[in-house]
C-alpha cells in the first residue's frame, strides 16, 4: 500500500487520499520522506492521532514553526517555500519560490519577516511575508577558501538570534578545514552583530539562556558539545571521545542536557544519552524540537532503506532517559518536524 501512496499524491488529476482523522489543537506537523518524494502529516500530542497525508511534500523537506504560521521549504532538491496557518493544511496562505539552487537548510521569523539560511550561497535570503526578497544580507566575509560559508541553522536566545556557519571545504568532499563560527545576527536588519568562532563543522540548537553547538566532522569522534553563552564564553558539556557517538541533536532539558546520534562506523546503532545514562536503539532520530514548556518532541526514521528500526514521532522522558513513541506507523520515512502551538 505505501508504493501505491506516493504516485496518487503527484499525480494531479487524481484525487488524493485523505487524512482518516482530524487533529485538534496543539500537534506536531511532520515531513516524512523516502528521498523521492513526500507528504505532510499532523500528530496529536496524546497520539489519538495521526493524519495523513495532509498535503505533498519534496524529497528533502524542512519544517518550522514561525509564529502564527507553519513553514515548509524544499532543501537540497528545490527552492518551494509554503507557509500554512496551524491546522490549516488543504491550502497555502502563501506559496513562492526562493532564487534557484540556494539549499534552505533553515528558516526564521523576526517580526514580518523570513529569514533563509541557504547552504549553497555566501548570503542569506530576507522576504517579507508574502515570499518578496527584501534583501540578502551577505556573508561573503564569513566564507572558507571555497568561497561559502555554508549556513546551517538559526536559533533564539531570548531576543537575540543567532546562525551557525559550518565553513567546509567542498573541494575535499565537504570536510571541515577549520574553525566553524556562530553570528549573532541583528534581529530587525539581520546585519551581524557578532561572530564566535567555535569548533569545526557546528550544529545549533538553542538552549536555555544559551547555545548548544556540537562540532566535529562526522565518521570521527573528534568533536564536542558546548555550551555558548550569548556573550560568546564557551564550556565543554561533553566531547564525542567521551560519549562514544557523533552528536546529532543536542537539547537542554529539566534534568540537564541530553544529547542523541548516531554511531561513528557505519551510524548502527543509534545513541542516548541523559546524564550519567547511555541507552542504544535502532531508529535515527532525526529531528526534535523543544515546546515553551520545555518538553521535547521529535521523530525518527529507519536507519537504512532495509528498515532497521522505526518510524515514529516521540516525546522525550530524559528522567527515564526515553523516546516515548506517541505515533508510528508513517507512510513514508519522517525528515523534520515543527511543533503548531495551536490548532483548528
Amino acid at each position: 500500500m505505501r508504493g501505491a501512496l506516493v504516485p496518487l499524491i503527484l499525480v494531479g488529476c487524481l484525487e488524493p487520499p485523505r487524512a482518516t482523522c482530524e487533529v485538534a489543537g496543539p500537534h506536531l506537523l511532520v515531513a516524512s520522506t523516502d528521498y523521492r518524494s513526500g507528504v505532510l502529516g499532523a500528530v496529536a500530542l496524546d497520539g489519538s492521532c495521526l493524519a495523513e497525508p495532509l498535503a505533498p511534500a519534496g524529497t528533502d523537506p524542512l519544517l518550522r514553526a514561525a509564529g502564527d504560521r507553519m513553514v515548509y521549504a524544499d532543501s537540497s532538491d528545490g527552492d518551494a517555500v509554503r507557509t500554512y496557518a496551524p491546522g490549516a493544511y488543504e491550502a497555502p496562505l502563501t506559496e513562492f519560490a526562493l532564487p534557484k539552487g540556494g539549499n534552505t537548510h533553515d528558516v526564521a521569523r523576526s517580526g514580518e519577516a523570513l529569514v533563509f539560511a541557504r547552504y549553497d550561497e555566501a548570503a542569506l535570503t530576507v522576504t517579507d511575508l508574502s515570499g518578496r526578497v527584501t534583501r540578502r544580507v551577505e556573508l561573503d566575509a564569513d566564507a572558507d577558501a571555497d568561497g561559502l560559508p555554508e549556513a546551517d541553522r538559526f536559533a533564539w536566545v531570548g531576543e537575540r538570534l543567532f546562525v551557525s556557519l559550518q565553513r567546509l571545504d567542498r573541494a575535499a568532499g565537504f570536510v571541515p578545514v577549520g574553525p566553524g563560527r556562530i553570528l549573532e545576527l541583528d534581529p530587525n536588519t539581520f546585519a551581524v552583530l557578532a561572530r564566535h568562532e567555535v569548533g569545526p563543522n557546528p550544529r545549533l540548537w538553542p538552549g536555555r539562556g544559551r547555545l548548544l553547538v556540537a562540532t566535529g566532522a562526522f565518521f570521527s569522534l573528534d568533536g564536542a558539545v558546548e555550551s555558548l553563552a550569548p556573550d560568546g564564553v564557551r564550556t565543554v558539556l561533553a566531547t564525542e571521545a567521551e560519549l562514544g557517538f557523533d552528536v546529532t541533536i543536542a537539547v537542554d532539558t529539566d534534568a540537564g542536557p541530553v544529547f542523541l546520534g548516531l554511531d561513528p562506523d557505519d551510524t548502527q546503532p543509534s545513541h542516548l544519552v541523559c546524564g550519567d545514562r547511555h541507552v542504544r536503539f535502532d531508529d535515527w532520530p532525526r529531528d526534535a524540537v523543544t515546546a515553551v514548556d520545555g518538553a521535547v518532541w521529535g521523530v525518527s526514521r529507519p536507519l537504512d532503506f532495509a528498515g532497521i528500526g522505526a518510524a515514529s514521532a516521540w516525546t522525550l522522558d530524559p528522567d527515564g532517559c526515553a523516546l516515548d513513541v506517541v505515533a508510528e506507523g508513517f507512510l513514508l520515512g519522517p525528515a523534520s518536524v515543527a511543533l503548531a502551538a495551536t490548532g483548528r
